[in-house]
């Protein structure tokens, strides 16, 4: 499982309720090269078609060919999140999810 701390976690869940976009932390999957993936969390429909990562820890050039986006040392204590800040943030990623489910914060 991921090194990143429960505050970390705790962080992404909440841009998640707050913004109503899908995200998946902790986040643990396979990669086609057979390699075990971990990650803080999974921003699902942001960036790249698999979405971003938060702190993974594979090799970027794996994850870049798995159609995956990533960033590293974002997050802070959940008392911390700054919703404008995140905001920026997501919109800089881009949207890649269905455009029927583009959240209304995104226009």
């Amino acid at each position: 499982m991921t090194s990143g701390s429960a505050g970390e976690i705790l962080f992404w869940k909440r841009v998640a309720e707050d913004l109503g976009i899908e995200i998946e932390a902790p986040f643990e999957t396979a990669l086609p090269t057979a390699e075990r993936l971990s990650a803080i969390a999974l921003v699902r429909n942001f960036g790249p078609a698999s979405g971003m990562l938060i702190e993974p820890n594979c090799n970027t050039s794996i994850l870049r060919q798995s159609g995956y986006g990533y960033c590293f040392n974002f997050g802070s204590p959940s008392d911390q999140y700054d919703r404008l800040a995140m905001i920026e943030v997501l919109k800089d990623w881009k949207w890649s999810g269905p455009e029927n489910a583009v959240p209304d914060w995104h226009g």
